[in-house]
């Protein structure tokens, strides 16, 4: 429509080019796990080609998997307790954020998803201050 070409521009970006910018931020987080440099990416393809084989099917919140939509807070608590900066803990509970969105729409159960939220709000300002 008229005047929504910026939107649609910005949301071509996100998909074409902030994928590969998580990837990156995945590569370098598993790296600092100890994964070795060779491996870091490659072992996490299959989940990537997973991701968009559901994508290419389902809408995002029919696709979503994972500790958010499973509503698992431990592993939550856990991931942001082993990233090794503000800036990642930041980044990851505002992907959450977005995760969860998705995930209540799918139907997490709303305490779960209360939770959640205030455990990623609590660290998404990381950068924000």
């Amino acid at each position: 429509p008229t005047g929504g070409k910026a939107g649609y521009h910005a949301a071509a970006v996100i998909i074409g080019n902030y994928v590969t910018a998580l990837v990156g931020f995945g590569e370098r987080v598993a790296i600092e796990a100890g994964i070795p440099p060779d491996l870091a990416t490659r072992i996490y393809y299959p989940l990537l080609v997973g991701a968009v084989n559901n994508l290419g099917r389902l809408r995002p919140a029919e696709a979503l998997t994972g500790v958010v939509r499973r509503g698992d807070v431990a592993s939550i608590r856990t991931h942001l307790a082993t990233l090794t900066s503000d800036q990642d803990r930041s980044l990851y509970a505002r992907l959450g954020l977005e995760a969860l969105r998705l995930a209540r729409q799918a139907g997490l159960a709303s305490a779960l998803a209360r939770e959640i939220e205030a455990l990623f709000e609590e660290r998404r300002t990381g950068i924000d201050r």
